[in-house]
């Protein structure tokens, strides 16, 4: 394990290098896998197997292993990034622009159904819902804003993350109002309303660790430079406290709206988890770098963006006919079809791009392993 953090500190001191992470895309790639079985879980199980073991442990895979990893991620990357203030700006736009075309998309049939009289919903509660791509948007942009405007250092992000998980506890509800513009602005920066899934605030709590971790790097030094024994001793103080508050934390990840509007002691926990997480990943990453199974999941970790909308189009116009009625044996073998579907389409996708840009298929360096 000490091997495994020196690994680390090393891969991360080398942010100059002209190759990709390829920790960063496995990281990536088993949140992509662990987003689409939790996606199937919230939308196909039934009542009985969503609040199962098997549904809690869907439930929690697909928790801080899935959006706090991908964001941290994003917040590293982006901090280095040699993108101006104004391209960084525009990229936050982008994606919460494309977060609500995706809303759109994968709500299509719903959307269809309710036009028809079907459903008797607000179609705008699932145009303007509070997904993972707006919340990268707007993160993106607190970054930017930050790195061009704050002192240099992991200080100021770090303290940042905690301020922002702790609003939680003291923020007092929207007022009811009748005015939706303000309920469906409102639930991409902080809001109770059931479509606010991933708002600004506590999100971007895990953007900032990713910040302040890529700014640390004398913290990394000091660790690095720890005695063997030190640092054994400190993982496994961090796994002992994670292990002996696990029941509140596995509760609250499990329940849903608990765990979107969570505050700053999940958010403590998560951050610990985050941390053995790493480790582990990086353990997984020397032992199976070179397979068939990690190379796949490297690819879909640098085909994120894609594999992130591909499955939610399957998934979410697919729930308007299949919600909350799949068992077990049903659940799986969709998992199965909608990675299979994801991937091929990635493909296509790759395929058609390469044509469009005059190159060949063959020798373009995202293809699968």
């Amino acid at each position: 394990m000490p091997h495994n953090v020196m690994s680390f500190m090393n891969l991360i001191n080398s942010t100059t290098s002209p190759h990709r992470s390829t920790l960063a895309d496995l990281l990536k790639g088993i949140a992509v896998v662990l987003m689409v079985q939790v996606h199937i879980m919230e939308q196909f199980a039934t009542e009985e197997l969503l609040h199962s073991p098997i549904g809690r442990v869907s439930l929690f895979l697909g928790g801080p292993p899935a959006a706090p990893v991908f964001l941290a991620v994003m917040g590293y990357f982006v901090v280095h990034s040699r993108k101006s203030l104004a391209q960084l700006m525009r990229r936050g736009v982008l994606l919460v622009a494309g977060g609500l075309l995706l809303n759109v998309g994968l709500n299509a049939n719903l959307l269809y159904s309710i036009s028809r009289g079907q459903f008797q919903l607000d179609p705008f509660a699932f145009i303007f819902g509070a997904d993972i791509l707006p919340v990268a948007g707007l993160s993106i942009i607190c970054i930017a804003l930050l790195r061009a405007f704050a002192p240099t250092g992991f200080v100021v992000p770090l303290v940042l993350a905690f301020a922002i998980a702790a609003l939680n506890s003291v923020l007092s509800p929207v007022p009811a109002t009748e005015n939706h513009v303000v309920r469906y602005v409102a639930a991409f920066i902080w809001s109770e309303d059931w479509w606010s899934y991933f708002p600004l605030v506590p999100w971007l709590s895990y953007s900032l660790f990713g910040v302040a971790f890529a700014k640390a790097t004398a913290v990394h030094s000091r660790f690095s430079a720890m005695d063997q024994k030190v640092r054994i001793l400190l993982i496994f103080t961090i796994v002992s406290l994670l292990i002996a508050t696990s029941s509140f934390a596995i509760n609250t990840i499990t329940n849903l709206p608990l765990y979107y509007h969570h505050g700053i002691l999940l958010m403590l926990w998560i951050s610990g988890f985050l941390f053995v997480w790493l480790m582990t990943v990086i353990w997984l990453n020397r032992l199976f770098d070179a397979s068939a199974v990690g190379k796949y999941l490297q690819w879909l970790g640098r085909n994120v963006t894609s594999a992130y909308v591909i499955q939610w189009l399957i998934i979410g116009n697919m729930a308007t006919i299949l919600y909350r009625t799949q068992a077990l044996g049903q659940a799986a073998l969709w998992f199965v079809s909608v990675i299979l579907s994801m991937s091929l389409l990635i493909l296509g996708y790759q395929r058609v791009r390469a044509i469009a840009q005059g190159s060949s298929f063959a020798n373009t360096s995202s293809s699968p392993p």
